[in-house]
């Protein structure tokens, strides 16, 4: 792994895991956007990288002693808080309301940023269909 794709693998993750972002930060913008994004999936792919971003991952949560089971609590927590703030709002009752949005915001931040997160596959496939019946036809399946 030579320098520039360790400091691309950091900025990734200190920039809320944006590829792209963390491509031109180092990279600089070599063509256009779309080519640039190719370019940091490349990266994001080869295992040295992977192995790099995984390590740093590892060694962030030891560090903070932050990992599954307090994520999982802390999801309780704010799960509890809007079932509470369901409750107060239907008693009339007043009360300050905990911003929920940000708090799982943070919390989605944290487990991506421990590693414990992991986005689902998803499978492009690339299909070529020849009028309306064979889109019908595709639909339907």
């Amino acid at each position: 792994m030579n320098e520039k794709q360790k400091q691309f693998a950091d900025a990734y993750l200190t920039n809320g895991f944006n590829g792209y972002l963390a491509y031109i930060s180092v990279y600089g913008v070599k063509q256009n956007r779309n080519s640039d994004e190719v370019s940091a999936s490349r990266l994001l792919r080869k295992a040295k990288v992977k192995d790099y971003i995984a390590e740093r991952q590892k060694e962030l949560s030891q560090k903070t002693e932050i990992d599954f089971q307090w994520l999982v609590e802390q999801n309780l927590n704010v799960y509890n808080l809007a079932l509470i703030q369901a409750k107060e709002t239907v008693t009339g009752e007043i009360m300050s309301k905990p911003d929920l949005a940000n708090a799982n915001k943070a919390l989605d931040q944290l487990t991506k940023l421990h590693g414990l997160y992991a986005p689902a596959k998803t499978e492009n496939k690339n299909i070529i269909i020849d009028g309306i019946d064979e889109i019908k036809n595709y639909l339907s399946k």
